[in-house]
């Protein structure tokens, strides 16, 4: 799912929740609700996500 690999992957790159929150805009407890698979992310803050993590050319 969705939130599993945007977690894989901000664990991989040694990112807190807070941290990448900032970096999209959106708040840690909203964050926190996509990598639990709770929420799905709207297409704009998919997009930021991946920005973010710098996945843009994956998937």
């Amino acid at each position: 799912m969705i939130g599993e690999t945007i977690r894989k992957f901000r664990a991989e790159r040694k990112l807190s929740r807070e941290m990448l929150a900032e970096q999209t805009g959106i708040s840690v407890s909203h964050l926190e609700k996509i990598e639990n698979n709770l929420r799905n992310p709207s297409m704009k803050t998919y997009v930021r996500l991946r920005a973010a993590l710098c996945l843009l050319g994956a998937g």
